[in-house]
């Protein structure tokens, strides 16, 4: 987990029981904080269904407590899961961490929206 003005949360350690529960705690950590949580997919290739409910886990701590919460996909394959999960739709998708990072530069300087999820 990473920190400067958000939390980035790597998912992609998320394949091992060990790196689920590390993800995990993580996930829950960053949903508590006032900082934007970032969810970053890089190295993803697909999800499981364990990965699935951790992710619907922590967005459910997460919007519970109104925390910002971007989900960055970085490929296609992750942006379909996300799409037929239907998790695209409660969270807002990204592209790239420079696409995240160009946002909350945006944001800062009064430039940009808040961002919504995809339809």
């Amino acid at each position: 987990m990473i920190s400067n003005n958000w939390t980035v949360v790597e998912f992609s350690r998320a394949v091992t029981a060990a790196g689920r529960r590390l993800v995990r705690k993580e996930l829950l950590d960053g949903a508590r904080r006032s900082d934007p949580l970032i969810v970053d997919f890089a190295g993803c290739a697909t999800l499981d269904c364990q990965q699935i409910e951790l992710l619907l886990e922590a967005m459910s701590h997460a919007t519970g407590r109104n925390a910002e919460v971007l989900l960055v996909a970085h490929s296609r394959s992750i942006q379909i899961l996300l799409d037929v999960t239907r998790i695209s739709s409660l969270i807002p998708v990204l592209h790239s961490m420079e696409e995240m990072v160009r946002h909350f530069e945006s944001v800062a300087n009064g430039r940009s929206a808040p961002l919504y999820p995809a339809t």
